[in-house]
């Protein structure tokens, strides 16, 4: 029996080199038996027989696991593009909080906002919203027509910028792009409401609301409405004139151009920590290279006609 026993032994351990070797040379016969019996202009093939392959043999043992690749059929998933990304919701609460913190900063030094600082906080800030009546609010027609709106395309601009479905889309007739501005403009009346209702508004930081007939409706209409239309109008400018006439000129004029006629978009930028002119969709125009005359030919004794 102890005989018997190291034989077993010593065949399972010759097994794995027995098989390779075996599977070799079955894989060579196959390969010269194929050779020989098909015509001369056809194919060799690997396998021994239409049953077996002969390399399933020999490739467990003969492969390196680097060297080992996925089947055909098997397909690498690609990455998401761009608009299959989502919507950028940190980035965007960042965006949103360092306006909102902005426009308190500027609020906070105003006579009518540090007066009403004391007092208890959550009953006067229920006042103040209680108080919300009527249109005028006893703001100047600067403040009411042009200040918020300003501010309404801008939060529509944040909305936009980190939308990767609707940053890039041009002004036009596409369902595409109303359908991303009617996201901005639910995102401004959004801020808005907040801006003047919220638990971080007028409301609450100053209690605006408890002075009679400083709490109204135009804020909150005029805001988002015309702060859109001002997006849009931005839009058209800088697809039919702006695009149009920034590669004729140098980057910095470009630059400038942009700045100046999106004044809203160039502070959305500003508001993620990126230039001014910035457009999602197509970069400044390339440096101009400056052209060097060359001269036509040389004249008497060396010298270089300018003709």
């Amino acid at each position: 029996m102890g005989r018997i026993g190291t034989l077993c032994v010593l065949l399972m351990c010759a097994a794995p080199a027995a098989a390779q070797g075996t599977g070799s040379a079955m894989a060579q016969v196959a390969a010269t038996a194929t050779v020989q019996d098909a015509s001369p202009d056809a194919r060799t093939s690997p396998s021994v027989s239409g049953i077996v392959n002969a390399e399933l043999l020999v490739i467990p043992f003969a492969q390196a696991p680097s060297q080992q690749t996925a089947p055909a059929n098997v397909k690498t998933p690609a990455p998401p593009s761009e608009p299959q990304q989502g919507f950028q919701w940190s980035e965007a609460f960042k965006q949103y909080l360092m306006l909102l913190m902005a426009q308190h900063i500027y609020r906070l030094p105003q006579e009518w906002t540090h007066s009403e600082l004391g007092g208890p906080f959550w009953a006067d800030y229920v006042e103040s919203v209680a108080s919300l009546r009527g249109w005028n609010d006893g703001d100047t027609f600067v403040t009411n027509y042009v200040a918020h709106p300003v501010m309404g395309a801008v939060t529509g601009l944040i909305q936009i910028q980190n939308d990767p479905a609707g940053r890039c889309v041009q002004f036009g007739k596409s369902r595409a792009y109303w359908h991303s501005r009617g996201w901005a403009l639910a995102a401004a009346a959004i801020y808005s409401l907040q801006f003047e209702l919220g638990p971080i508004s007028e409301a609450s930081i100053g209690n605006v609301g408890l002075q009679a007939g400083r709490m109204a409706y135009v804020d909150l209409v005029v805001t988002p409405l015309v702060g859109v239309g001002l997006i849009v109008a931005e839009d058209a400018i800088d697809r039919y004139l702006i695009a149009k006439v920034e590669g004729r000129m140098g980057r910095v004029q470009a630059a400038i151009l942009r700045s100046i006629l999106n004044p809203n978009r160039s502070m959305a930028n500003i508001i993620r920590i990126q230039a001014p002119w910035k457009r999602d969709a197509r970069s400044l125009p390339p440096k101009r290279s400056k052209s060097v005359a060359k001269p036509d030919a040389a004249g008497p004794g060396g010298a270089v006609s300018t003709r």
